[in-house]
């Protein structure tokens, strides 16, 4: 462009300025052309850092320039050397509160960065507990009891969150909580089936069942309120309605035999239990109420053996019949309800009437009628309701033979025990007979029944 430039000024000087004549002109060479503009230098990046270095240590934002210092040593390691010299120095001025100034990036940053480092230490912490709470697990989960292994890991969990990221402790907990799911419902199960012996009268059955269901999820509280339920039911089962004594009431005693006084009795009814308290409701007792059970042959464990459910209850004292009365919301009989129910209004002298029994028809569990069955037998007890053919007229059974009945009579510092027992002789099965014993001892052929008040 400066070249025509040149060319058109001369062309112009040489037309206005020439002779009309033909005296020739001299032309000037063009003027000399400027070079153009150099690119502008390129700046290194390492440069650039180091320049927003500088700015950030000029502004107080101390981590972000030591940051770009450092980046920048790779290509300007003495200049960033003396830059990070000059950041120190910057730190050693800062007062001691001051807090640096960092980017709103950079804050991230670093709160991620400790996020991390906090999961880490977490899962580290819960991976170095993992064996144990596994193990107290597994300890309660031995025992059946899913509630309180389910709870060990609910419990770590809360205390080591980062358990919930570990496969070990999912699936530990996952095969535990199969086990409780298969556990309640086959309880559930074994409650139906407990509940329909019970309705059918089988009690035994039923508390059988009820006692199996109850060890397959012994934490869930419905087996323990099954037992209660088919305990009820059995008890009031038992009972029997005596009615009241005709006007002027019945005459008990024995005028021949001078312990045995002759009296008047009136009552307006009660009810009483058809049997003897059995092992089978003794034990249901000790179960749910925490009474020691009794020292007897027949029980292990603290529970009847198999096959002794029905024989009654032996080994008990006064008070331990007296506890028991309370727990099923009964009480002993007095001296002369029992006899009233055993010898009826008419003074019969045993439960069938008067007639002795005999080796050929004994009619009653007693010594004589042991040895008549197997002379070579010691004298055993036997199952409740086993001499049906002995029962009085109000359908109460075993009260001849069988075994010695606590009453709630005392006779002096002791208490009176009526119907006589398996190892006694037939004639102390009368029901006027009395036994006055100490309240406290124990005897493998004593035991007791109850009655309860009409509501």
């Amino acid at each position: 462009m400066a070249l025509l430039v040149g060319l058109l000024a001369t062309f112009l000087v040489v037309k206005f300025t020439r002779p009309h004549d033909d005296t020739p002109v001299t032309v000037l060479p063009p003027a000399p052309v400027s070079p153009p503009d150099p690119p502008p230098p390129v700046l290194d990046p390492a440069d650039k850092l180091l320049e927003e270095a500088e700015k950030a240590l000029k502004e107080g934002r101390l981590d972000e320039a030591a940051d770009k210092a450092n980046q920048a040593k790779a290509s300007r390691a003495a200049a960033a050397a003396a830059l990070l010299a000059r950041i120190g120095e910057a730190r050693k001025r800062a007062p001691a509160d001051e807090t640096p100034k960092v980017t709103e990036e950079e804050r991230i940053r670093r709160e991620e960065a400790a996020a991390q480092e906090k999961a880490r230490r977490e899962r580290e912490e819960a991976l170095a507990e993992l064996d144990r709470i596994i193990a107290e697990a597994d300890e309660q989960a031995t025992s059946d009891r899913w509630d309180a292994a389910l709870a060990v890991y609910d419990n770590a969990l809360k205390k080591y969150p980062a358990l919930a990221g570990i496969e070990d402790f999912g699936a530990s907990r996952r095969r535990v909580e199969k086990h409780r799911q298969d556990a309640a419902t086959a309880f559930a199960t074994a409650v139906e089936r407990a509940r329909s012996e019970a309705k059918a009268g089988r009690f035994t059955a039923a508390l059988r069942t009820a006692r199996m269901a109850g060890t397959l999820y012994p934490e869930n509280p419905a087996g323990t309120a099954l037992l209660k339920e088919i305990t009820r039911q059995m008890l009031e089962s038992n009972l029997v309605s005596i009615p009241p004594t005709p006007k002027g009431g019945v005459k008990l005693g024995d005028a021949k035999q001078p312990d045995e006084p002759e009296r008047t009795f009136t009552s307006p009814g009660f009810l009483m239990d058809k049997y003897e308290v059995t092992n089978e409701e003794y034990y249901l007792f000790v179960h749910l109420s925490g009474h020691r059970p009794p020292p007897s042959a027949l029980w292990s464990g603290g529970e009847p053996k198999t096959g002794a459910e029905r024989y009654p209850v032996t080994h008990v004292s006064a008070s331990d019949a007296e506890a028991f009365a309370k727990w099923a919301g009964k009480r002993l009989p007095t001296e002369d309800e029992w006899e009233y129910v055993a010898r009826w209004n008419d003074g019969r002298v045993y439960p069938w009437g008067s007639t002795e029994p005999s080796d050929r028809n004994p009619m009653c569990q007693s010594f004589e009628a042991s040895l008549a069955s197997n002379p070579n037998q010691v004298p055993k007890n036997v199952p409740v309701g086993s001499w049906p053919d002995s029962q009085s007229l109000f359908g109460i059974h075993d009260l001849a033979g069988s075994v010695w009945e606590w009453t709630s009579t005392p006779l002096g510092n002791l208490r009176i025990q009526k119907g006589g027992s398996f190892l006694t002789m037939v004639r102390a099965t009368r029901g006027s007979n009395r036994l006055a014993d100490d309240t406290d001892l124990l005897h493998p052929d004593v035991g007791f029944r109850c009655v309860k008040d009409r509501p």
